[in-house]
């Protein structure tokens, strides 16, 4: 039963349980659904997750601090805590949505994490959601790697580009397909007024555009 299992993963009982069923309810099942609570989930992950860096992390400067942040709140990552925690079975989709594996989708998953953690704050106030934060995060937290592995591809391109003399590469969406709970964006990485060009295909703009700056590296290198 979903109130045992988010008892026993978030450890925290909600009284409210309607509050629950709305963070785990998706758009396409109902007017009455968790993009309210996701936002505020979200706002309070960012707080939560960079209030606990900055307590262990006493030498990090700002910029791999927020490096740190990024890792553990983007969307993959919740979607993997998801997975591990199995929270599709407890999603509430509609027809459309489920019959086309919305509940495997890593947005929605991510999204109901978020919200799940707004539901908690609603419920219970800040120090209790804050307790349920660290409940799914603290390992991580201690597992995290060097702030140098964590730049992103287009930080490392935008570097290599610098190094080179090179003019800073354009991002541009080519296209995007799919059913509305399970896009696929396109994005084309474009350097030397186009003479170089690669593409990257990503679940969001910002994926895709790391997975194209990724190729192009990849293609500077072979030029060597």
């Amino acid at each position: 039963m979903r109130f045992n299992w988010v008892e026993k993963h978030f450890k925290y009982r909600f009284n409210d349980l309607s509050l629950l069923d709305q963070a785990l309810t998706h758009k396409s099942f109902s007017k009455v659904n968790n993009e309210r609570l996701e936002f505020l989930g979200d706002s309070l992950l960012s707080f939560s997750i960079s209030s606990r860096l900055y307590k262990i992390k006493h030498q990090t400067n700002e910029g791999d601090l927020s490096r740190f942040r990024s890792e553990l709140v983007k969307g993959i990552t919740l979607a993997n805590i998801a997975k591990e925690i199995n929270l599709s079975k407890y999603l509430i989709l509609g027809p459309g949505a489920s019959s086309s594996g919305g509940g495997n989708s890593d947005s929605i998953l991510a999204c109901a994490i978020e919200a799940i953690v707004g539901a908690i704050y609603i419920d219970g106030g800040y120090d209790l959601a804050d307790k349920s934060i660290g409940v799914l995060f603290d390992y991580r937290l201690n597992q995290l790697p060097h702030p140098s592995a964590l730049k992103d591809s287009k930080t490392k391109l935008q570097e290599i580009l610098q190094k080179l003399d090179r003019d800073l590469p354009i991002y541009k969406i080519t296209k995007i397909v799919g059913a509305e709970h399970d896009k696929h964006f396109y994005v084309s990485c474009q350097i030397d007024n186009g003479c170089l060009a690669t593409e990257g295909k990503g679940s969001s703009r910002r994926i895709a555009e790391q997975k194209a700056a990724y190729e192009m590296i990849m293609k500077i290198n072979n030029e060597k």
